[in-house]
């Protein structure tokens, strides 16, 4: 049974390196004789998250959601190609695969490829997206597969160029073992799924307790915040001590839990006499990840976007709330 790898670019912002990686990496794995798609979130207009994908209104699946959601399904490896954003991965990149999960990864492998313009090829990127990939449901290979100095080692349909010397050869060697690897744990796994199915106690079922639990027990969550209000919480004390704190929310899914947590931390500033600021990204229509605000062009900087940024740089302290 032929094995389908499907490599994900975890960057759209202009100028990336992203593409000439994918591209190298196909013919290795189409070298090997494996089927390859290339997913790449420009073509698939992938909206900023809002929910997983099988929770969504069928009217906010596109035609193009679909297409990325069978291939995902087909799909028996994934190879995630990353920069390094933040001593971490693309938000881009988690952006695009946690609409999915276990429907979708559950028994099947992804490697790791990372990139970056700079001698070190994005390798602090890879040890966060191997928790998120253990997340999703996937098996990690061991092997990663670093691109330093991706602009003069490939050129952009993705051969080496004549100036990738010695780095050149490291990186044939290692693409050759890094595809086989992939190949093999994908075909064990194929192999499982077809025969065995899924582990007895695999259910599709996901619960995120997140910072509700961390704040309080259950039983104390209400709309209007969560009661308790006696809670000594360390890091809340801390930021009491800062004039401004902002408390930014990061959900805006239908049924999000943040807003009462929000709630809660908000009674404990202002009890404390301290200002509070609450930034939603629904109100500001944040889009996907295309870069650095400051490296926008101006047509790009919305007033909603603008004011957001403003807000930003005025507070003394941060506050974030985040599910799983």
């Amino acid at each position: 049974m032929t094995v389908t790898v499907s490599i994900v670019l975890g960057s759209v912002r202009a100028g990336r390196q992203g593409p000439r990686v994918a591209k190298y990496l196909e013919t290795k794995f189409l070298a090997a004789g494996v089927k390859v798609h290339i997913i790449d979130p420009v073509d698939y207009d992938v909206p900023l998250l809002a929910g997983r994908y099988d929770w969504l209104p069928e009217d906010q699946k596109t035609d193009k959601f679909k297409a990325l959601h069978a291939k995902l399904v087909e799909s028996d490896a994934f190879v995630l190609v990353t920069p390094e954003y933040n001593h971490s991965y693309s938000p881009v990149l988690a952006n695009l695969l946690d609409y999915f999960w276990h429907n979708e990864y559950f028994g099947k492998v992804a490697g790791i490829a990372t990139y970056s313009m700079s001698g070190f090829g994005g390798v602090r990127a890879a040890g966060p997206l191997h928790t998120l990939i253990v997340g999703l449901g996937l098996v990690t290979i061991p092997r990663e597969l670093p691109f330093p100095s991706v602009h003069t080692l490939l050129k952009e349909d993705g051969t080496l160029s004549a100036e990738a010397g010695s780095s050149g050869e490291s990186l044939e060697g290692g693409a050759v073992k890094f595809a086989g690897e992939l190949k093999w744990f994908a075909e064990a796994l194929q192999a499982k799924r077809a025969t065995g199915g899924l582990p007895a106690h695999h259910v599709e079922a996901h619960v995120v307790v997140g910072l509700t639990n961390v704040l309080h027990g259950s039983s104390g969550v209400t709309e209007a915040g969560l009661d308790g209000a006696s809670i000594d919480i360390p890091f809340i004390q801390a930021i009491i001590a800062r004039n401004r704190p902002f408390v930014v929310l990061g959900t805006f899914r239908a049924g999000r839990q943040g807003s009462r947590v929000v709630k809660y931390l908000e009674t404990k500033f202002l009890t404390a006499g301290t200002m509070v600021h609450v930034i939603d990204p629904v109100e500001y229509k944040v889009p996907v990840l295309a870069g650095r605000f400051g490296h926008l062009p101006e047509d790009q900087k919305t007033d909603v976007f603008k004011s957001l940024q403003a807000k930003f740089a005025e507070p003394d302290a941060l506050v974030f709330v985040t599910p799983e």
